[in-house]
């Protein structure tokens, strides 16, 4: 009785539904981890550029915030050649990079 209830077509589609959902929910997942890290990052940067901008110096603006001295030192020296740049202008120039 079962197998002639069973219709191939609808089946299929019942797994590209399934399979759709899960895909779909998956990369919601992924775009909110990498939309998350990229806030931490431009977030770490906008302190960096305001540590740059109260003329603290770049070794204690790294000990403070824990960070490699030389990318620091990278952002500061992205700081003097634009200072008219904002903080998604150096965030973009690095990424670059």
């Amino acid at each position: 009785m079962l197998l002639e209830e069973f219709d191939m077509d609808e089946y299929i589609k019942m797994e590209r539904r399934d399979s759709y959902a899960d895909g779909h929910e998956d990369g919601l997942a992924m775009g909110l981890a990498e939309g998350l890290a990229e806030g931490k990052r431009l977030e770490q940067l906008h302190i960096i550029h305001n540590m740059f901008q109260e003329n603290i110096p770049a070794q204690s603006c790294a000990k403070l915030l824990n960070k490699d001295t030389a990318f620091i030192d990278k952002v500061y020296s992205l700081c003097q050649a634009h200072p008219d740049w904002s903080d998604e202008d150096l965030y973009n120039s690095l990424k670059e990079n």
